[in-house]
């Protein structure tokens, strides 16, 4: 079972009332859910940017989507924006994703700190870069697989854990 949730509903954002769009804003993404989610991010201003994605369930899978007329912009007035996941399921077909291309305004940390077969985090799309020479590191136990083209032409780091290209052609630099 796959639930569906709108980024902008502001009643699914108990904690706070709002919807995190903003540069240096959070979303946290830790609740136990009890089926796997997509959640679909669409705005009427066509954007959504945060500086900090955290991901965690340790039963099922946090799905991002964008949707059509909508970008999704990490940017953060630190000079670094980041993906960290914090628990991941390791059942097959129940790990965090993001379908959506999003764009990078700034160096993209990945935390992983979880590791297994099938706990990887999977982003499905192309990482753009806001500007030229930004890079990509890649830090923690887990899996990060990028499937999509990286279009970014900075460096790529790996300091622990693995990462997986599944296309050829993946990295741009």
């Amino acid at each position: 079972m796959l639930f569906r949730s709108q980024w902008t509903n502001v009643n699914l954002w108990a904690d706070t009332g709002f919807y995190p769009d903003g540069v240096g804003d959070v979303a946290q993404f830790t609740f136990d859910i009890g089926a796997n989610r997509a959640i679909t991010l669409n705005d009427a201003d066509g954007f959504i940017t945060n500086g900090l994605l955290i991901v965690g369930d340790g039963s099922h899978g946090y799905r991002f989507s964008v949707g059509s007329g909508t970008q999704w912009i990490f940017d953060d007035t630190d000079d670094l924006v980041e993906i960290r996941v914090t628990a991941a399921s390791n059942t097959a077909g129940r790990n965090h994703m993001i379908f959506g291309a999003f764009t990078i305004n700034d160096d993209l940390l990945v935390d992983h700190r979880v590791a297994g077969v099938n706990r990887a985090f999977r982003i499905t799309n192309s990482i753009f870069e806001g500007a030229a020479g930004l890079d990509l590191f890649k830090v923690g136990v887990g899996q990060l697989n990028i499937e999509g083209t990286a279009a970014y032409s900075g460096m790529t780091s790996v300091d622990g854990g693995v990462l997986q290209l599944t296309n050829a052609g993946v990295l741009s630099a």
